[in-house]
């Protein structure tokens, strides 16, 4: 009796134990199955998104990568000229994608091309601009004096720059006036035409990812800015770690920068009240 109602007892329970043995074993194929299955279409995605963008096509990479402008932080930089029809074609999609879609820990940079006479002046209205903060408005303002309204002036005349800034920007000429010569606008233009030179380039507009990664310009703006955006992603830039010493060396670059400009201030100052004197002296 109890072999027969053991028998019945165990039979009872190994048979729902393989029931749901066999069930897990089927779930957890089917979980290694399609594990298989997502990392295949992880790996096609991957090869996919590799093979999206070509190097040479789509994307050329310097001989001569660009120091970062900021050591340790993505950029993309652009060279333009407000002399190039192509840059004012291109200034409003880029100022809305830095604005809309760039990523926030990367940097932006528009840095006007300098080369020739024609293009160190309209740089130099450039870098004034960003020394008295007139911004992108400012730039947009310049492309459509220049290539629609045909205003030439801006192109070779200081005066008439110095007033558009006033009238357009908002600037104030005594300002203007003063940053036009002053040290950091030709530090500015050095840098750039050093940075120009090192990239060896020959036109603009450029857009650099990176400081190494120059994009091909496209009609299409959509696949042009695509094509930033993968170079973000599937390139980096090496970290680096600032030491205290390396920060103190900078800040006292920048307290000599600042007295510099304090004696130009100066110095611009005693020379026009001595102008004024000898003015005085004549009249006499």
């Amino acid at each position: 009796m109890f072999v027969k109602v053991f028998g019945k007892g165990l039979s009872s329970i190994i048979g729902p134990i393989a029931f749901f043995r066999e069930k897990i074993m089927n779930k957890t194929f089917l979980s290694l199955a399609k594990v298989a299955v997502i990392g295949s279409l992880l790996s096609l995605s991957s090869a996919f998104a590799q093979s999206l963008y070509i190097e040479g096509k789509d994307y050329t990479t310097l001989e001569n990568p660009l120091p970062l402008q900021e050591a340790g932080k993505e950029e993309v930089l652009e060279f333009f000229s407000y002399t190039c029809p192509h840059c004012a074609n291109l200034e409003p999609h880029l100022v809305k994608w830095a604005k809309e879609k760039k990523p926030e820990a990367v940097n932006f940079y528009q840095i006007p091309g300098v080369g020739g006479k024609l293009w160190t002046f309209t740089a130099r209205t450039k870098f004034v601009a960003d020394k008295l903060n007139l911004g992108h408005e400012f730039d947009s303002k310049m492309f459509t004096a220049i290539h629609t309204d045909k205003n030439r002036r801006l192109l070779g005349d200081k005066d008439s720059v110095i007033d558009f800034m006033v009238k357009e920007g908002g600037a104030d000429k005594a300002a203007a006036e003063k940053a036009w010569d002053s040290l950091q606008v030709k530090s500015a233009l050095k840098k750039s035409a050093k940075l120009w030179q090192q990239a060896g380039l020959s036109g603009v507009p450029v857009v650099i990812v990176n400081g190494k990664y120059v994009v091909r310009l496209s009609s299409d703006y959509d696949k042009f800015f695509n094509v930033i955006d993968y170079l973000l992603v599937t390139t980096g830039v090496p970290s680096v770690e600032v030491s205290d010493q390396a920060k103190a060396v900078k800040q006292k670059v920048e307290a000599v920068k600042q007295n510099i400009e304090k004696v130009e201030e100066k110095v611009a100052g005693d020379a026009k009240a001595a102008k004024e004197k000898v003015k005085e002296i004549i009249q006499q």
